[in-house]
């Protein structure tokens, strides 16, 4: 037989007598590939141009890191499989990667906010409001949940998600007390991120670490011994915090010395530096209580009644005091003299949203649903609009409807990882209601049998 030619038992021989570190190479390729063809943080994103939610795009974050998990797959067969030996520079290569890709949920929450908070605001949303379907299932007793009201432990004094503020950088961060603070809220690892980030994110990690294990089971290039890569490994990670969190370190230093400028009645620079940080920190646009007030006193003081941050001010006072249709005309007016805001888009919603839930509670259903299908205008994504209109449905006995909205409840859960079973329940025991109102009965009681049996879900 020629030995040239490929045969099944060559390839057998092959794998039967390849190194195990081979295996792993071999695994770390496919591995790579997935996580450059799969979106990291798929969300809807603001496009500034139109002022409007996008269902999704390609960050330059998240597009290069893609390219640069595409390129590592196509260099490990040279690197890694060409020689018995691996070469020292790729295997650092791959560590400084490892580490950017660590760095990847602080890149989104920093640089990246208007998807961090769609992030944010589908997981504690769709959370909020699967608690209060638990917490009223007693309604289902009749027309599914005629009589109910949005649970109050629920919604309560309802705020919309939380929202990014001044840190106040201290020493006290150093403390072991404040090591989960820093991992869950600076550098991002919480469950919000956690639970809309996309497989492409954790494919990429764990290519990396395959393929790093990998090479320390083989012989590195001549010249590099394991001690210098711990050095290498403790520099570049050092290098990378303090690249990274540099411009936020500098927002925070800029926000104390506006302060101290303020407080010396210095408000030109106070102002300047203020302004100053917002491009340090993109986050802080989002930030009512403390930066647009902060901001629309200094302006205020100087005359200036309609800038930008001053209207916020007066908005965030309305907003303290519960004044909510002063609050929600200040809004209209901002909307109106600075459009295309993401940040006044969010504080829409969020207003919408409370007065919706005080309107339904009030048993003004009308009014509700005009203040959700206002607040969907804005944030189309936020499932609390979709749930009251859903309820408001219920109300007017318009189930067909009330089915739909819930539908793109079940549509917003496929943002997450981790899915609560109640959501798609609720949705097959409305479409059962629905099919019953349309004379379907053999079809509701499928539907409503189904609607019993969480294992379907």
């Amino acid at each position: 037989m020629n030995k040239g030619r490929f045969s099944p038992r060559r390839v057998i021989d092959f794998l039967f007598s390849a190194d195990r570190a081979v295996y792993l190479f071999l695994l770390a390729i496919p591995v790579l590939f997935i996580s450059a063809m799969s979106h990291w943080y798929y969300v809807p994103v603001w496009e500034s141009g139109r002022g409007q939610w996008l269902e999704s795009s390609l960050s330059f974050g998240e597009a290069l890191a893609r390219l640069l998990m595409l390129l590592t797959a196509l260099a490990v067969p040279y690197f890694c499989l060409r020689k018995p030996i691996v070469s020292r520079f790729f295997q650092r290569v791959c560590w400084s990667l490892l580490i950017l890709v660590a760095f990847f949920p602080f890149y989104i929450s920093h640089w990246q906010p208007e998807q961090f908070m769609a992030g944010n605001i589908i997981h504690q949303e769709l959370e909020r409001v699967s608690a209060d379907m638990e917490a009223n299932m007693v309604h289902q007793q009749r027309d599914w949940r005629y009589w109910q009201e949005m649970d109050s432990s629920v919604f309560g004094n309802y705020k919309g998600v939380t929202i990014p503020e001044k840190d106040g950088w201290a020493m006290s961060y150093l403390y072991p007390s404040a090591h989960q603070y820093i991992f869950q809220q600076i550098f991002s690892y919480s469950n919000d991120f956690l639970n809309v980030v996309s497989r492409g994110w954790v494919f990429a990690g764990s290519g990396l670490i395959i393929l790093l294990i990998a090479m320390s089971l083989v012989p590195v290039s001549p010249g590099a011994g394991r001690f210098p890569n711990v050095i290498f490994i403790c520099g570049i990670t050092v290098f990378f915090v303090v690249l990274l969190v540099m411009p936020r370190a500098i927002s925070e230093y800029q926000l104390q010395k506006a302060e101290h400028y303020a407080a010396q009645g210095n408000t030109s620079q106070a102002i300047e530096l203020y302004r100053s940080a917002v491009d340090w920190k993109p986050s802080l646009r989002f930030s009512l209580d403390y930066y647009h007030s902060s901001l629309g006193v200094l302006l205020n003081k100087r005359g200036c009644n309609y800038c930008y941050e001053t209207l916020m001010m007066r908005f965030a006072e309305y907003i303290g005091k519960g004044k909510t249709t002063q609050a929600r005309i200040t809004l209209s007016l901002i909307e109106q003299m600075y459009p295309r805001r993401s940040e006044v888009a969010f504080w829409f919603d969020a207003l919408n949203n409370r007065m919706a839930i005080e309107a339904f509670n009030l048993g003004q259903y009308s009014l509700a649903a005009e203040y959700w299908e206002s607040s969907r205008q804005f944030v189309p994504f936020n499932p609390v609009s979709h749930y009251g209109l859903a309820l408001v449905n219920v109300k007017l006995k318009r189930f067909s409807q009330a089915s739909e909205s819930l539908e793109k409840l079940v549509t917003l859960q496929e943002y997450l990882t981790f899915k609560r079973l109640t959501i798609k329940g609720q949705y097959i025991v409305m479409q059962g209601w629905s099919a019953y109102w349309n004379d379907d009965y053999h079809n509701a009681f499928q539907l409503y049998s189904l609607g019993l049996t969480p294992e379907v879900w």
